[in-house]
């Protein structure tokens, strides 16, 4: 068994939450675990926050002899390692990142040669955040905002989802960043909190209802259930394995789109624009009493090899 590993990864916090699972696995080998990545990783404050303590080290200067093997994912090899691809010995899983119904995690798992059945969950640690005492059911919202590819996945409707949650008697937390959630009504978290104080938000929340977010993954590893509204985004990539989930969607001929051609000429959005906060509201009210039972993802998985 190789001693010192490198991994490669370059891409956003939901997404290296999912690696997260076999970052778990590989240390269960006791392998020396280094993270080969760009400068993008290195300059966000998040997902620096997110990998303190569980690598070894983090470099985005490629250097062979050091490592004995390097595990490679297709969708994020950084430049440095594509370079000197030929001096290492590198494990590249072959698996079709983009192929319909092949979530996230079984593509990082088939990387370093592991299977369901070495799946154990993410490494997340949050960092506590006291939050208002109450008895009421405490929902918190997420949205996205930023890059194009976030705004094609946003809903415009959570100020008045928000208004009518607390109208209901719920109590409503806001997280995020920017402006994913202007004009909503709630405890106000937005751009106040650090990656894992905002993990300790949603941990201490009854269920999350967002968007395909980062966050949902960050509920997903603190087992808060999620009430996810989807549009453009094919669910089973990355949908949650700890959790009990369920699906807010409208269905139209051209939902979902992500990955084919048609999600790049998009402008209009109709997939998120037709869902309406009572679909949501009513979805949410029946999924409430299912929301905290036993049966999850995670076991429903571990009996695949």
């Amino acid at each position: 068994m190789a001693d010192t590993v490198g991994v490669t990864f370059m891409n956003g916090i939901g997404n290296f939450i999912l690696f997260t699972a076999v970052i778990k696995i590989l240390r269960h080998r006791r392998v020396n675990i280094t993270l080969i990545t760009d400068e993008r990783f290195l300059s966000n404050e998040a997902l620096l926050e997110l990998s303190e303590g569980i690598f070894d080290d983090i470099v985005y200067d490629f250097e062979p002899d050091k490592f004995d093997v390097v595990y490679v994912f297709p969708w994020c090899i950084p430049k440095s390692v594509q370079m000197k691809s030929e001096l290492v010995d590198l494990e590249k899983t072959t698996t079709l990142w983009y192929a319909s119904g092949i979530h996230e995690v079984q593509m990082y798992l088939e990387g370093i040669g592991a299977t369901w059945k070495d799946y154990e969950g993410f490494i997340l640690t949050p960092i506590y955040v006291e939050l208002p005492k109450t008895d009421k059911i405490k929902i918190v919202l997420s949205n996205c905002s930023g890059t194009e590819m976030a705004k094609k996945k946003s809903w415009e409707n959570f100020p008045e989802l928000s208004q009518i949650l607390l109208d209901l008697g719920y109590d409503i937390y806001l997280i995020g960043i920017g402006d994913e959630l202007e004009n909503c009504a709630g405890h106000n978290f937005v751009n106040k909190l650090s990656i894992r104080e905002t993990a300790s938000v949603i941990e201490q929340c009854d269920l999350m209802i967002a968007t395909s977010t980062g966050n949902v993954h960050i509920a997903d590893a603190v087992n808060t259930p999620i009430l996810l509204i989807e549009g453009p985004i094919l669910t089973t990539k990355n949908h949650p394995l700890n959790v009990n989930y369920d699906i807010v969607r409208t269905y139209i001929s051209c939902a979902p789109c992500f990955q084919k051609a048609i999600w790049n000429i998009c402008k209009h959005k109709t997939c998120m624009k037709d869902i309406i906060p009572a679909g949501v509201v009513q979805r949410m009210l029946s999924f409430i009493p299912k929301m905290n039972q036993s049966i999850s993802r995670f076991k429903f998985v571990k009996g695949f090899v």
